[in-house]
């Protein structure tokens, strides 16, 4: 729809708006490579009990098609709504869980699959964007491997970007496109799950020296006293439930272990907490914590 602000711009702006609105259609009109991924599944797995292509209402609903070969079993659901970690709403191209089930995980699938169609020739511009919206599915779902399925190669700026994602790139027009969704669906490999752990380690441990660079500021003492407040608060309630290691906190607080380790040498000095004994776990002695009991008064 045309705006008054339409006058004001150059050819050159039209041009390039109409170009990008093109483009964006493109991506839109994906059902023929949604077509093509589950025709390639159908081709390499041995399919059962599978039904028509029709999105999904909800994760109540039975699977799409069950995909076995000789050793182990797939539940696959086309366009099904799911909720992600941040409770916002979600409908996916294809979510696979391992094993056979009626219905579906709320959360956290096992494979996903989302399908692009684009124009014909690469472009550094429309790529990445494309690439950027499976990486911010990837973040909030979480799933073990996330797969984009395309009809032609990427720009490589766009590759990079998947690659440090741990997002795996199908080109659905190559001969063994199939070949490659069932190595990797039959993989036990978490791609996507251990490069977004990378990256958000480097990224808390960048966010953490920043804000420390900000503490000269009022603000940024403030912001430093809150958060060392609030997870010194919570190591201790969560040590008070039950001894644990670092790690098992860290797990459980979603904190780096690091962090953790940080506050309950805070929580030793204060008296409130203290290393009771070591035990095994990974091959690795760890040492594991408790609260300090509450002294009872005698009067």
């Amino acid at each position: 729809m045309k705006s008054i602000f339409d006058a004001f711009k150059s050819d050159s702006t039209k041009q390039r708006e109409a170009e990008e609105q093109q483009e964006m259609e493109h991506i839109r009109s994906k059902k023929e490579v949604e077509h093509e991924v589950f025709d390639a599944l159908t081709r390499e797995f041995k399919v059962e009990e599978s039904s028509s292509l029709r999105q999904s209402a909800s994760a109540n609903d039975p699977p799409t098609a069950i995909l076995r070969n000789e050793m182990q079993s797939f539940s696959l659901w086309y366009r099904i709504p799911l909720r992600g970690e941040s409770h916002a709403g979600h409908v996916v191209d294809y979510i696979i869980f391992r094993g056979t089930h009626r219905i579906a995980n709320k959360t956290n699938p096992d494979v996903v699959i989302e399908c692009r169609q684009l124009e014909p020739s690469q472009s550094n511009r429309l790529d990445p964007r494309v690439v950027k919206d499976v990486i911010g599915l990837s973040v909030d779902l979480l799933p073990a491997m996330t797969v984009l399925a395309v009809n032609r190669e990427l720009s490589e700026y766009a590759k990079g970007l998947a690659d440090a994602y741990g997002i795996k790139l199908v080109n659905m027009n190559h001969e063994n496109s199939g070949k490659e969704l069932f190595d990797l669906i039959t993989s036990d490999k978490q791609t996507t799950r251990e490069k977004l752990m990378r990256n958000l380690e480097r990224a808390l441990g960048k966010i953490d020296t920043l804000i420390v660079r900000k503490a000269a500021t009022p603000w940024g003492r403030k912001v430093i006293e809150e958060k060392q407040e609030r997870l010194k608060d919570r190591v201790f309630h969560e040590l008070a439930k039950a001894k644990a290691t670092p790690k098992q906190l860290g797990r459980a607080l979603h904190a780096h272990d690091e962090f953790i380790l940080n506050e309950l040498h805070i929580l030793e000095r204060d008296k409130k907490a203290r290393i009771i004994e070591r035990s095994m776990h990974n091959d690795q002695m760890e040492n594991v914590w408790a609260v300090v009991p509450a002294i009872k008064s005698t009067k």
